[in-house]
């Protein structure tokens, strides 16, 4: 699993759209239909894994 990086500013209006709180969250993938993000929670061994679908929040 890739390492996650900060969100943008156009990822965390689209995090907020959703109801995710984008300073606790880390963005693993972005692509044209979905964006891939990773909780930046404190247990490292399974982070969680969440997919926003970007259809649904234009």
């Amino acid at each position: 699993m890739k390492h996650g990086k900060n969100p943008t500013r156009k990822q965390k209006m689209l995090m907020q759209a959703a109801h995710y709180n984008c300073g606790d969250w880390l963005v693993v993938r972005d692509t044209a239909e979905e964006m891939i993000i990773q909780s930046k929670g404190t247990d490292k061994a399974q982070p969680e894994i969440q997919t926003i679908r970007k259809e649904l929040y234009k």
